[in-house]
């Protein structure tokens, strides 16, 4: 379903913050070759779950990143990502924080965003969501969806 709404041209970066297992990118990375696929993942035994089904499946178009989104090589990540996806993937703190890298990446023209999907159980970041729709509205956003569950 998210890739039906997707409008990556080849070689654009797609990014998932809070990977988990890989699943979702696996997935993609089968479907769509021409699309690179990053995954952020915080807890080092889901991203070694990730890495291994990256070798059997021989994925060169994806790649998981084990480490915050707020170090260097996942601030790298997003800067250089067209479309995001997050599944609940922060604390409340972290969320903050996440917040203002990003808009700091926007004030600086480094973030080459187009797509953002954002995916929560139970409450949401309303700040974090305001954000996207408000950015949305100024055209730095092509489309942006919120899942409820």
């Amino acid at each position: 379903e998210i890739l039906s709404d997707l409008e990556l041209s080849p070689g654009e970066q797609f990014l998932d913050v809070g990977a988990g297992y890989g699943r979702l990118l696996i997935s993609m990375a089968l479907l769509k070759p021409e699309i690179q696929f990053v995954g952020v993942e915080l807890l080092q035994e889901r991203a070694d779950f990730a890495h291994a089904a990256i070798g059997r499946y021989k994925l060169e178009n994806l790649k998981i990143i084990s480490g915050n989104i707020l170090d260097s090589h996942g601030r790298d990540a997003l800067a250089n990502s067209h479309a995001l996806y997050l599944f609940n993937p922060f604390s409340r703190e972290t969320s903050i924080e996440f917040e203002n890298l990003l808009l700091q990446q926007i004030g600086e023209r480094r973030s080459k965003l187009k797509t953002v999907i954002m995916q929560w159980k139970g409450i949401a970041n309303p700040k974090l969501e305001s954000l996207f729709q408000l950015k949305k509205g100024d055209g730095v956003f092509d489309w942006y969806q919120r899942i409820a569950n």
